[in-house]
Parts: structure tokens; sequence; C-alpha cells
């Protein structure tokens, strides 16, 4: 990906929600608790199938530029 701000800004998200997680003291002054690995795999299966889904949009724009998946999921 070449957008800079996103790129920070997935990184900021994921930094912040395991300090959020897994920090003994937040945990304390937030009233939250630590999950499982196992609590996470559903969620990683969908992150991987979005990446692939997205990957295959921008592949077929790239063959039919101008096309039906062009005009409506390109912004």
């Amino acid at each position: 990906m070449n957008n800079l701000m996103l790129n920070v800004g997935m990184i900021f998200e994921t930094i912040l929600l395991a300090i959020i997680s897994y920090i003994i003291y937040s945990n304390t002054a937030l009233n939250t608790y630590s999950s499982k690995f196992g609590c996470w795999l559903p969620a990683l299966s969908y992150v991987i199938l979005i990446l692939i889904l997205d990957e295959v949009r921008k592949y077929i724009i790239r063959k039919h530029p101008g096309g039906v998946v062009d005009k409506e999921t390109s912004y």
C-alpha cells in the first residue's frame, strides 16, 4: 500500500489495541481483560478474505479499465 497515513493509522490502531488488551495497568483502569489467541482466529480469517478479495478487485480493474467493477467499486 502506498498511502503512508493509512499505514501509520493501521499500525497505531494495532498497537493501541494491544496496549488496551494486554497491559495489566490498562486492564485495571479500563476494566477489561486479555483474550486468548484462539479468540482472534475467526477475525484473522476474515482479514485474509478481505485482503484477497481486494487484490482480486484491483486485478480485475487493471485488466478491464472502465468496466463494471471499475465503475462500481473505485472511488
